[in-house]
């Protein structure tokens, strides 16, 4: 990738517990997250990669892995990168380092779980990603949010705050979550992600999304 890259030791480890709330959303705890913000806030750089184990029940991560469903040390990698972020004002972003869980996992997955089989770290996408990563810094208005584009089923915090903007919501139906929530008749409803892209290119040329479907539905005004 041709990055400039240091690689730091923590002085203090950073252990991270993967968990559920009640609801069934993943969180966790974050334990030495402070005392990693502070050790490497002595050095110039433009984004921090973090890679370390997450500890996560046996049972929890072998059903995710053969069953699908939500990924149980999503949440807590998140709420680390934010604690981090927020301290540091730069991009974060967490590698997860494979446990001894897995030693024994032969098991043929999801193809969308493959990267997940394939790697002990998945450190190399985090490296690219926050390689050109958007920096922090100036200031990020709706004004920059063309569009929101949502799994089906998926209705939250998001979804409102485009609604009360006008900011047009793209429901992909093929993209299911363990969620059932009703999604407004307004928003536009497509059937994949191909589907997707090609409303997001008629809304940047200027086209109305209702022209180029069929059949052409008519607004009788009276």
């Amino acid at each position: 990738m041709g990055l400039d890259a240091s690689i730091v030791i923590l002085n203090t480890p950073l252990r991270m517990i993967a968990s559920k709330d009640d609801d069934g959303s993943v969180t966790g705890e974050v334990i030495g997250w402070e005392e990693l913000a502070n050790q490497v806030s002595g050095y110039s750089f433009d984004a921090l990669a973090i890679s370390s184990i997450i500890e996560v029940e046996k049972e929890v991560a072998l059903n995710y892995m053969a069953n699908g469903g939500v990924n149980p040390w999503g949440g807590v990698e998140a709420k680390a990168s934010k604690l981090i972020a927020n301290i540091l004002n730069k991009p974060v972003a967490h590698a997860p380092i494979e446990s001894e869980i897995f030693n024994d996992f032969k098991t043929i997955v999801d193809p969308r779980l493959s990267a997940e089989c394939v790697s002990v770290s998945y450190i190399h996408c985090v490296l690219k990603g926050l390689h050109k990563a958007p920096r922090i810094g100036g200031s990020f208005s709706v004004d920059e949010v063309d569009c929101l584009v949502s799994p089906d089923g998926c209705y939250g915090f998001p979804h409102k705050a485009c609604e009360r903007q006008g900011i047009p919501i793209i429901v992909v139906r093929e993209n299911k979550t363990c969620l059932n929530n009703r999604m407004p008749d307004s928003f536009i409803f497509v059937e994949n992600y191909l589907e997707a892209v090609g409303v997001i290119v008629s809304m940047r040329e200027g086209i109305s999304v209702s022209s180029i479907r069929r059949p052409i539905k008519f607004t009788k005004i009276t």
